[in-house]
């Protein structure tokens, strides 16, 4: 885990999606920015979703937020959708939570971006991704059919795959 991405084991409520950037080992994570300060409430009824209406670029979401579980999701200017999903006791299935901004971005979304790092306990997607890889899948394959994004994204008709970088 790096200092960027402990964040995401605190508290999430009034959190910011930083987006994607790129570490040293080579494979890029996704960071989340708490801490947005006292104007943590304007900020979130400016930026999250207002019911009964689609989502587009630059919009964040965030849903069944309880401690550093919940749903965070933000569209980026590409159409595509990056996604911090973790389960607990308080919160739906990954599959309704992973749903919801599909639902919320509509026609807006292009593709879905997973980003995945190794440790700790946001590395399902990671470890799923090395395991089909070392029972000989391509890079491609491993990520669309051995990992939960993977098989999220395909599902939701998104079937192309492209492996950016892997360490």
């Amino acid at each position: 885990m790096t200092a960027a991405t402990d964040a995401a084991h605190g508290d999430l409520k009034g959190a910011a999606l930083a987006g994607l950037s790129a570490i040293p080992s080579g494979h890029l994570h996704f960071s989340v920015a708490a801490g947005i300060g006292d104007d943590a409430e304007a900020w979130r009824a400016e930026r999250l979703a207002r019911p009964g209406r689609t989502l587009g670029p630059g919009e964040d979401l965030a849903k069944h937020v309880d401690g550093s579980d919940g749903l965070l999701a933000s569209l980026g200017r590409d159409g595509m959708l990056d996604l911090y999903i973790k389960t607990g006791p308080k919160t739906p299935r990954g599959g309704q939570m992973f749903d919801e901004p599909l639902k919320a971005y509509g026609p807006n979304v292009n593709g879905i971006r997973g980003t995945w790092n190794g440790g700790g306990d946001l590395s399902d997607n990671f470890d799923s991704f090395k395991a089909g890889l070392k029972s000989g899948l391509t890079p491609e394959r491993a990520a669309r059919e051995a990992t939960f994004t993977g098989h999220m994204a395909e599902n939701s008709g998104f079937t192309k795959v492209a492996v950016i970088a892997t360490l």
